[in-house]
């Protein structure tokens, strides 16, 4: 079975705070990223959500990126 979790990668820190937002792909114990091409600030992010919270102006155009892109790889 696959199994995917969206998350914001805080080890990767980008210039003014911004983080990558990642798709983690766990298959047969093994594990691999993908980004989805979307940085934000870590106070924007729903840790138990696993998406961008409302405080962000552009919240539900990433949520909807972020969804499509799972969908569009078979997640």
């Amino acid at each position: 079975m696959v199994y995917f979790k969206l998350l914001l990668n805080d080890k990767r820190l980008k210039q003014d705070n911004i983080y990558p937002i990642v798709v983690r792909v766990t298959y047969n114990r093994n594990n691999t990223t993908f980004s989805t091409g979307i940085r934000i600030e870590k106070k924007h992010w729903d840790e138990s959500a696993h998406k961008v919270k409302h405080t962000n102006s552009n919240a539900q155009e990433f949520n909807k990126i972020v969804t499509d892109y799972s969908i569009s790889n078979g997640m």
